[in-house]
């Protein structure tokens, strides 16, 4: 063969090979969601999230997490091929390694066998989830029961494919008012509902993110579901749920207190809008399971988590970061968070801005209690389940308190135009854990887009 036609052949080989390999990217690219600016593609949690989600598709999937020096880590079943996922993630720090037991979905498929409000309330497990740095199921058992957690969970599982670790039930977050907002209400404001029947408690929560159903033209402000339903009688009064979780009369927060007139917006009701608080067989007023046949469940496609609206006159992009200052919301959270992530902020009515939160799990099951006397010994009478939760911690310092309920949680980012102080919407915080370190549970802002058939509002 004379050199010009070698010359060719080499050529052509080269052009194949190139051609396989752009083949390969954009076959896997085409899976991947286009990233768009409106949904801060500029940041590395956005582009984490994506790959996440793209990742989690390939069947020897068994974990990720990003490190503390900012290494994407993956994990498949042993013997592998990890060249896909290495060419996915060639632009970004990142180290793969097939070296795990168990698939994701055989991870996926071990938790569902111990995830069962009965088992979990009879033997002291206070929460499960998967742990994909271990690729275990991490089962959280109140510290005097450990022992007796293990032994339950090992006779349903095999040894290594979970670990049993000290953790607490926790309370819901909702208290004492401390900051009240005018017309339009922003996100991370204070609520108040009117006092149950024969109680003379007022239960205190917090808004989180505001939304806008564009079929109806109609305004919400999200918050948790349990600051709308009467499942605390406990703390309210037995009479609760017989009567309007939240008043519909023009005047804001208290009916009673007139001084405050000028607030001339309306916390609605949640009456004719479905929440995520849904009844289970075992027993009907108790767990929130909102599991497959609901219509909860099919409006998400997931466990629903702990999510309601207030109707209200009109919302706005903002979120209160301080008592006196707002932070305008350029980006909402739509795809799943990674383990390790630690850039996240929370914000309540109790609670001013505080960050450095990181996720430990993004999606937990919950046995939560309804007061002190449950925490002592749980029972039936004053436990709930609640699944479809992201479970977040961080070592010291300030944390989410009574009165957070349905606060925002979120990310602080760089507007579209290069604006500083702007925020992403990530979540809505549901409850606490009396830990020796902060723990606050949150349900992700995109199953309530999903159930409410809402969109979050952004700043333009």
């Amino acid at each position: 063969m004379s050199r010009q036609r070698w010359g060719l052949a080499i050529v052509g080989l080269a052009i194949a090979v190139l051609g396989a390999i752009a083949i390969l990217w954009f076959g896997q690219s085409q899976r991947l969601d286009p990233i768009s600016s409106r949904d801060g593609a500029a940041g590395s949690n956005a582009q984490s999230s994506l790959l996440l989600e793209r990742i989690r598709q390939e069947p020897t999937y068994s974990g990720a997490w990003i490190d503390q020096d900012q290494v994407f880590q993956v994990r498949l079943s042993e013997g592998a091929n990890t060249a896909p996922i290495e060419l996915l993630l060639a632009d970004i720090k990142h180290h793969v390694v097939a070296d795990r037991l168990y698939t994701h979905e055989e991870q996926l498929a071990a938790l569902a066998k111990v995830d069962d409000a009965r088992f979990m309330v009879e033997n002291g497990i206070a929460s499960l989830g998967l742990d994909e740095q271990t690729g275990n199921v991490e089962v959280l058992a109140i510290p005097e029961r450990m022992a007796e957690a293990e032994r339950a969970v090992a006779r349903r599982l095999p040894s290594d494919i979970f670990f049993v670790a000290p953790g607490h039930m926790p309370q819901t977050a909702d208290g004492l008012d401390n900051h009240r907002d005018v017309f339009p209400i922003a996100g991370a404001t204070s609520i108040q509902l009117s006092a149950a029947p024969g109680s003379k408690k007022r239960k205190q929560c917090t808004t989180a993110f505001g939304m806008h159903q564009a079929s109806t033209g109609k305004y919400f402000q999200l918050t948790a579901a349990h600051c709308t339903e009467g499942w605390e009688g406990a703390w309210t009064g037995t009479g609760w749920s017989a009567s309007l979780p939240f008043q519909s009369n023009p005047i804001a927060y208290d009916a009673v207190d007139a001084a405050h007139v000028k607030f001339t917006y309306y916390v609605g009701t949640n009456v004719g809008y479905r929440d995520s608080l849904c009844a289970s067989s075992q027993p009907a007023h108790r767990l929130w399971t909102c599991g497959p046949g609901t219509v909860e469940y099919a409006s998400v496609g997931d466990y629903a988590g702990d999510i309601s609206v207030l109707k209200v006159r009109r919302a706005q992009p903002w979120i209160w970061v301080s008592n006196t200052k707002r932070a305008p919301v350029y980006y909402k959270q739509t795809k799943p968070l990674i383990s390790g992530d630690a850039s996240l902020c929370a914000a309540g009515q109790t609670t001013p801005t505080y960050c450095g939160l990181w996720v430990t799990e993004p999606n937990v099951s919950v046995l939560y209690c309804d007061n002190e006397e449950c925490l002592k010994k749980p029972s039936w009478n004053n436990i709930h389940l609640l699944k479809g939760l992201t479970r977040v911690t961080k070592a010291d310092g300030r944390c989410s308190n009574h009165g957070d309920s349905g606060g925002a949680v979120f990310r602080y980012v760089t507007g579209p135009n290069g604006q500083k102080g702007g925020v992403r919407a990530v979540g809505v915080i549901s409850g606490i854990s009396d830990d020796a370190h902060c723990t606050v549970y949150f349900t992700p802002v995109a199953k309530a887009e999903r159930l409410f058939a809402s969109s979050i509002l952004l700043q333009r």
